[in-house]
């Protein structure tokens, strides 16, 4: 009796030995099939954020913090702030994606994050940028900037001596007014 009870033990796994079924998951040489709505690692498209910071301010486990980062658009993020994520802290809950303005953040299909220390899974805007501009573009783009915002102060010295050109005619003509 113990021997047939033995022998039926082990004749399930004999059976799936011979067959080719899957029973465990070759992870790192074979990665599974990710559903569509799955909420990998966010990911960062440099040359549109505004840097506004709407994503730090809902993210409900305040684990994303608005840091520098050199290879976005000046143009449109003056500051040059971009988003840090603590990937210890955040629970993927996508709050941060549905509130950025110009939908620069993303949620990924990459979900292998690892390291050794706190700090390696503390993902910065170098890591998370799937767009970003070069050296020279970003070069390019700051004398761009530096050059409208020469106009803007120009403009706004030649209305300001017109203005005051004006105000004194008007204060003129008053007092011309007042002593006739």
């Amino acid at each position: 009796m113990l021997k047939r009870m033995m022998i039926k033990n082990f004749s399930w796994p004999l059976k799936t030995a011979t067959q080719e079924i899957e029973i465990t998951r070759l992870y790192p040489e074979r990665m599974m099939e990710l559903p569509a709505a799955e909420r990998g690692i966010h990911e960062l498209d440099a040359t549109i954020c505004i840097g506004c910071g709407s994503c730090a301010r809902v993210c409900p486990n305040s684990c994303i913090e608005m840091v520098h980062y050199k290879f976005g658009n000046p143009l449109k993020n003056k500051k040059m702030q971009f988003p840090q994520i603590d990937f210890g802290r955040c629970m993927f809950c996508g709050l941060c994606v549905d509130e950025c303005p110009v939908e620069c953040l993303k949620m990924g299909k990459k979900v292998v994050m690892a390291g050794w220390e706190r700090k390696d899974i503390v993902k910065g805007p170098e890591f998370l940028a799937t767009k970003k501009f070069s050296a020279k573009e970003v070069s390019d783009l700051e004398a761009e900037a530096k050059r409208i915002a020469a106009e803007k102060a120009a403009a706004k010295k030649t209305a300001a001596k017109e203005g005051g050109a004006k105000e004194g005619a008007a204060k003129k003509s008053a007092k011309e007014g007042g002593a006739a």
